[in-house]
């Protein structure tokens, strides 16, 4: 957080607390990427942070991305979170150049995931992710490395969609693997 005061509010110095939490970072703790939330307040004196955290990151070589997330515009959770998982499925792996091999399954549950993954495993299909389940930034690198991408309800995810296919792969929508009629069409 930047705690902005008041008087750096009204008079929009904004600009440079932002940057000096940002290279504070960027030089203690060495994060893999950087997500920068804006705020109702910034969006009010409709501060232009974006700029700030694009020059610290080609500075610094650590991937920051500026994502306006105020109440001040009707957008769901779902839109954010949609936006958030392709904005990760942006980024290359650092071996983008390897062969692709393997699927992606986007949507599952964590607990449903579990069986898809060993069956497709045992049919010799390896999973490389389970999206949006995969916590750590270098899966979300890895992304863009399987052949396809299997989602559930491609609707509620079409940015992510539309990132993976910017990625060469199929995606192909799959309903949710419960119950005997729906397990037998997701396979």
């Amino acid at each position: 957080s930047t705690r902005l005061s008041e008087h750096q509010l009204i008079m929009g110095d904004t600009r440079a607390p932002l940057r000096r939490l940002l290279e504070l970072i960027a030089k203690e703790r060495r994060p893999e990427v950087v997500i920068v939330l804006g705020t109702c307040p910034v969006e009010v004196i409709y501060d232009d942070f974006e700029p700030v955290v694009l020059a610290v990151s080609q500075e610094t070589g650590i991937p920051m991305i500026a994502l306006r997330t105020h109440g001040l515009s009707l957008t769901t959770q779902i839109a954010c979170q949609d936006w958030l998982y392709a904005t990760l499925a942006g980024f290359e792996a650092p071996d983008a150049g390897i062969e692709r091999k393997g699927v992606n399954l986007v949507g599952l549950p964590a607990g449903v995931a579990v069986e898809p993954t060993r069956i497709l495993g045992e049919l010799g299909i390896p999973v490389n992710g389970v999206y949006p389940n995969q916590k750590e930034f270098a899966h979300w690198r890895r992304i863009g490395l399987a052949e396809r991408s299997f989602m559930v309800d491609r609707t509620t995810l079409p940015r992510l969609g539309a990132e993976l296919e910017q990625h060469g792969q199929r995606v192909d929508e799959v309903p949710l693997p419960i119950g005997l009629y729906h397990t037998e069409r997701f396979y």
